[in-house]
């Protein structure tokens, strides 16, 4: 009889494949904004220091125009 040489395929372990894509999902989640400070601070980079008030104060003015209109007619 004819002898059969079976040799078993080369496969990757599973574990590789998990390890991979435990990577993979952690490179995701950095870039797409889940991770949004690397530095472990969650204060902004750059602060604005300007202070604005808010109170507005109205101040009204009147002005009284006294019109004299008995000369009026006579001034032609």
């Amino acid at each position: 009889m004819a002898e059969l040489n079976v040799q078993p395929k080369k496969r990757t372990p599973w574990w590789v494949w998990i390890i991979l894509l435990i990577v993979a999902l952690a490179l995701l989640y950095i870039f797409l904004g889940g991770g949004k400070s690397l530095t472990g601070s969650n204060e902004p980079v750059v602060t604005d220091s300007t202070v604005v008030d808010s109170t507005v104060k109205s101040t009204t003015t009147t002005d009284t125009v006294t019109v004299d209109t008995t000369d009026a007619d006579s001034v032609r």
